[in-house]
């Protein structure tokens, strides 16, 4: 059997963590405008949108005006929403927000909660990756420990016995934030928007980075984070957009039909092991049929 090496992947990782940070640096320096992103113009109901890079979408297609700070895309789930309901969109998430980012903001960009007001109409909010780590460290340091055609799971070894309370924790702080939604736009529907998932959970491919067991390990971890989000979006009654069961069939394995970039993503749509084009265009759809159903 070839064995397939890791290390393009973690150079790959590297790039896009690379990507981030600069992000990250390009907020700080533009930090003294301050604010949340301008709205977009529309005739409609004023529409916010919250959450990290699953939710800006990164390089597909063009960047927003003024949204190159936080990589969000003139083609992520909220413009395509935007665009489709005539809504006066405010897109505030952002690549590498947490809980905290969203609540409070730090000295290189404002709360993205403080985009909200008794004005707004709708909220889409996607939010709790970053607060574990599952798309940063956990997953950088699985791509270091965990060969494609190596045995056992070294990453679920590594990681497994520190996730139970860490997802609760997430549950807890997202629900935090859906506490601060609510009262912020009293007016608002809320929908909560989960994971699209990435691992395939029968078997791996040419596209997955991890030994067998991780994969289907990491693929568990992922189901269990969207769980976390979507309890607490249920536990007080906000409806919810279970990405992550609509991508059952969509992962990095799925070829044509994926809706999640692996290691080597087409020019302008996304960034590696993050939604593309096609993944940003199917959770639109399902957020505008619950909008119009309700």
């Amino acid at each position: 059997m070839v064995r397939r090496s890791t290390w393009p992947l973690v150079a790959a990782v590297v790039v896009t963590i690379t990507v981030g940070i600069g992000a990250y640096a390009t907020r700080h320096d533009r930090a003294v405008q301050g604010g949340p992103a301008p709205a977009v113009k529309a005739l409609g109901p004023e529409y916010v949108a919250i959450g990290d890079s699953f939710t800006a979408g990164g390089r597909i297609g063009t960047l927003q005006p003024g949204g190159s700070d936080c990589m969000r895309s003139g083609r992520n789930y909220p413009s395509l929403v935007a665009q489709d309901l005539g809504y006066s969109l405010r897109d505030v998430s952002c690549y590498g927000a947490s809980t905290k980012d969203v609540l409070e903001g730090d000295s290189a960009a404002p709360a993205q909660m403080n985009a909200l007001s008794d004005r707004t109409k709708v909220v889409t909010v996607g939010i709790g990756g970053n607060d574990l780590g599952i798309f940063s460290i956990m997953f950088f340091n699985c791509l270091r420990t965990s060969q494609p055609n190596s045995p056992g799971a070294p990453c679920r070894q590594a990681f497994e016995g520190q996730l139970a309370a860490r997802l609760q924790q997430v549950g807890e702080r997202v629900g935090a934030v859906l506490d601060e939604i609510v009262k912020r736009a009293p007016r608002a529907s809320v929908l909560v928007v989960n994971y699209l998932r990435l691992m395939p959970s029968d078997s791996p491919c040419a596209a997955t980075p991890f030994a067998h067991r991780d994969v289907l390990w990491f693929a568990g971890v992922e189901e269990r984070l969207s769980d976390a989000v979507k309890s607490a979006a249920e536990q007080r009654r906000l409806e919810v957009v279970d990405a992550h069961g609509l991508s059952e069939n969509h992962h990095v394995c799925a070829g044509r039909k994926a809706w999640v970039n692996g290691p080597r993503p087409k020019n302008l749509d996304g960034l590696l092991f993050h939604p593309n084009g096609a993944g940003e265009r199917a959770v639109a759809k399902a957020v505008v049929e619950r909008l119009r159903d309700s």
